[in-house]
């Protein structure tokens, strides 16, 4: 295709971007979400523009197999700074995490094609999502997730104390509203968040239904 510029776009594979959402950059190449290829593509963005190529890097397979990232619908995407990327995956309710370098789906948070209610912070393998559609990674290496069936914004991060992943809640009550601010993030309502994202004070903004959310470190 052509970008807005007039720069020639060659892509490697034939069919066109269906349903692109999550997009990051990672030393040189930029990664993308396609929701409704069930794929990460991958674009190459060294030399010239007009020598670009985009090739799909992993796909989500429609397998039967609970353990294979099937039947997904790959949304938001992050990468941290040691590689690792995140998917999440709002067909399975989960959080694909991702070895860039050797293109293997490593570990998946949540439970597979099992939503539901989030339920009380605690340990990781307790973590139920429903169609989680935005992941952030702070400057401090934890993970934010925007478990949009659940309206809830999630932390994982290693504890302090057991050095074990934990899950607390940021911001939501469970109940799907947007009203008012100025409360407690944690005991206040978002309504389906679906983006996220950090700026350099370490402020986290949620786009929800009708909203932009702030919430101070």
């Amino acid at each position: 295709g052509r970008d807005d510029a007039g720069l020639a776009v060659t892509a490697s594979t034939a069919r066109l971007l269906r349903d692109a959402s999550g997009i990051v950059e990672h030393a040189g190449d930029v990664y993308i979400a396609e929701r409704a290829g069930n794929a990460i593509r991958k674009m190459s963005t060294f030399g010239d523009p007009s020598t670009w190529t985009i090739e799909t890097w992993m796909t989500f397979d429609r397998s039967s197999d609970s353990d294979a990232p099937g039947n997904g619908r790959p949304s938001g995407l992050a990468i941290a700074a040691d590689g690792v990327l995140y998917v999440a995956d709002a067909g399975r309710h989960v959080i694909r995490v991702i070895d860039v370098d050797r293109e293997l789906v490593t570990a998946a948070l949540g439970h597979i094609d099992r939503p539901g209610p989030f339920g009380a912070d605690g340990p990781v393998d307790e973590l139920f999502l429903d169609s989680p559609e935005a992941v952030a990674v702070a400057e401090d290496g934890s993970l934010y997730v925007a478990d949009t069936g659940n309206n809830r914004v999630l932390r994982v991060a290693s504890s302090s104390v057991t050095g074990e992943l934990v899950v607390m809640t940021v911001l939501g009550d469970g109940s799907p509203s947007s009203g008012g601010e100025g409360a407690p993030a944690r005991a206040f309502p978002v309504h389906a968040p679906r983006g996220l994202a950090f700026d350099a004070f370490g402020n986290l903004f949620v786009t929800s239904t009708n909203t932009v959310r702030v919430v101070s470190p």
